[in-house]
């Protein structure tokens, strides 16, 4: 992620600091450099949402044929 990011951002001449947002730099990176971001940040979210409410659902006492088929579909 990095090995391309850091060339797009030298390149676009960006000025990086704390008060900058996503947008805003997402706006000066080419689309193809910024998509490998997106797709990480997702591959982060995804399994710590499905642990947090698997978890739940346990804590809950939920054991249904439903709720542990989709939990592992």
């Amino acid at each position: 992620m990095y090995i391309g990011r850091l060339p797009a951002i030298e390149r676009s001449k960006l000025q990086v600091t704390p008060q900058m947002t996503r947008e805003s730099m997402n706006a000066a990176i080419p689309h193809e450099v910024r998509w490998k971001a997106d797709n990480y940040n997702h591959l982060m979210e995804q399994p710590t949402n499905f642990y947090a409410i698997v978890l739940a659902l346990q804590y809950l006492g939920v054991q249904d044929d439903l709720t542990v088929g989709l939990a592992w579909g």
